[in-house]
C-alpha cells in the first residue's frame, strides 16, 4: 500500500510551487531536490507526477543524517525515507536518490543541467551560500530555483550573498512567497518578467 504525503512526518511549506513544477515542467525536465528528510515534499512530487502521468528526472539529495540539534530524536533517516518513497522510486518518478552532502554530490553533474531545483538542506548561513554558489551553475539560463525558510535570518541572508557571489552583483528576479515561512524563487533568464511570475502565489 503507497504511503500518502501527508501520512510522513516532517515540514513542506511548497506545496503551491511542487504543483506548479508538476504542471509546467515537460516530460523528462530535470529537477533536483536538496534536503528531503523523511521524504514528504519528495512523496507529494512525485505523487502529484504520478497523477499528471509525467515523468522527470528527478533527482533528490541528503546526508541522511538529519540535522545536530534539530533532529537528534530521530534514527534510520536513510530506511525511513525509502520505505515512504518506495513505490514511487520503484515506478521511475524518483530517478535518483543521492545520499551525501550538497556539496560533494553537485559533482556528478555538468554544468547547464537542470531546469528547476529546490533547495532546503542545511539552513545555516554558510551552508545556503555554499549550496547557491555550487549548484547555481548547473542551473539551466532558462531554470527556475526555489527555497524554503526564507524567514530565518541565515537563509535569507545567505540565499541573497550566494546569488550576488554567482553574479557578481545582486540578482535579478527574485521574489519571496508570502506565507508561515516564505520560498523564495528565482529565475535565470534575466529578460522574460512573465516565465518568473507564473512561479508565484497569485494575489487577488
Amino acid at each position: 500500500m503507497s504511503v500518502k504525503w501527508f501520512e510522513i512526518p516532517g515540514y513542506f511549506n511548497y506545496v503551491e510551487q511542487y504543483e506548479m513544477i508538476a504542471h509546467y515542467l515537460p516530460e523528462g525536465s530535470k529537477f533536483v531536490e536538496l534536503g528531503c528528510l523523511l521524504g514528504k515534499s519528495t512523496n507529494f512530487l512525485a505523487s502529484r507526477l504520478k497523477e499528471y502521468n509525467k515523468k522527470l528526472e528527478f533527482h533528490v539529495v541528503d546526508t541522511f543524517m538529519g540535522t545536530p540539534g534539530e533532529h537528534d530524536h530521530l534514527t534510520d533517516f536513510y530506511d525511513k525515507f525509502y520505505e515512504n518513497c518506495k513505490e514511487l522510486i520503484d515506478e521511475g518518478y524518483i530517478t535518483k536518490v543521492h545520499k551525501g552532502r550538497t556539496d560533494e554530490v553537485y559533482k556528478l553533474f555538468e554544468d547547464n543541467y537542470f531546469d528547476a531545483m529546490m533547495i532546503d538542506a542545511d539552513h545555516k548561513y554558510e551552508a545556503v551560500i555554499n549550496d547557491v554558489e555550487c549548484w547555481m551553475p548547473k542551473m539551466k539560463k532558462t531554470g527556475v530555483v526555489f527555497g524554503d525558510d526564507w524567514l530565518l535570518e541565515s537563509v535569507h541572508k545567505g540565499a541573497k550573498e550566494g546569488l550576488n557571489r554567482f553574479y557578481n552583483r545582486k540578482p535579478v528576479n527574485l521574489s519571496v512567497v508570502q506565507g508561515f515561512v516564505q520560498t523564495w524563487i528565482h529565475t535565470l533568464d534575466e529578460d522574460n518578467k512573465k516565465e518568473h511570475d507564473k512561479w508565484l502565489t497569485k494575489i487577488p
